[in-house]
């Protein structure tokens, strides 16, 4: 039977994963990859990554049953229903590899004990969280448009969180504790600067936030 050994890392506010495939001692494959992630579940983020990784590499190469080894017991719980799954990264997770139809095998294994392969697990996940791609002149021009408008919103007394995403900037609005609602921003070379609004339960905010935009739209033309 293959054998996979997963993980996961954090470092620096970046996150990554790294997996390794085995077969009677030979390493079959590995990969490791920066993970596109708010920073939020740390290295947990990278664990799921992992492993949702060695889901598509065995149905990629016709493999109907596998042992996962992991070091972090979300790995396992959230895949079997162990762990309650009420957030959508793990949500997703639980969903992902119930679909899959991949036959698993779960391995807990102790973190930094010297297990061979979990030690090239944990070296790969810390070279993904270390291979963040480099940001090219439209991403970094969008994100300083983004943080020229989280301060137009601060000015109109709302709180501001923003969170980069791949190709896009997010940023939640806050009322005291209470989100307000959602606003994308997007920059293209060809169409410009734009907006996109959601989730407001309250249309007077989402107006106001346009109000804000239109505002902030002017002063940088």
């Amino acid at each position: 039977m293959y054998k996979a050994y997963v993980d996961g890392s954090f470092i620096n506010g970046n996150t990554g994963y790294g997996f390794v495939i085995v077969r009677e001692n030979d390493v079959i494959h590995q990969e490791s990859g920066y993970v596109d992630s708010d920073g939020s579940h740390r290295q947990v983020a990278g664990e799921i990554e992992a492993a949702k990784k060695v889901l598509l590499w065995c149905k990629e190469n016709s493999v109907n049953d596998i042992m996962i080894h992991y070091d972090y017991e979300g790995v396992s719980s959230w895949a079997q229903g162990k762990w309650k799954t009420n957030i959508k990264l793990t949500k997703d997770y639980a969903s992902f590899v119930k679909e899959s139809g991949i036959i698993i095998k779960w391995i807990k294994v102790k973190a930094h004990s010297g297990d061979e392969y979990n030690e090239v697990a944990d070296t790969l996940a810390k070279k993904g969280a270390m291979s963040k791609p480099a940001l090219n002149d439209t991403e970094n021009e969008r994100i300083s448009y983004a943080e020229t408008f989280c301060s137009y919103i601060m000015n109109e007394g709302l709180a501001v969180k923003r969170i980069e995403k791949q190709g896009y900037s997010r940023i939640e609005i806050y009322l005291g504790n209470d989100k307000a609602g959602l606003a994308d921003i997007y920059y293209k070379k060809k169409g410009g600067l734009k907006v996109d609004l959601r989730g407001f339960k309250d249309e007077y905010y989402k107006d106001r936030t346009m109000t804000i935009w239109n505002s902030f739209i002017s002063n940088i033309k």
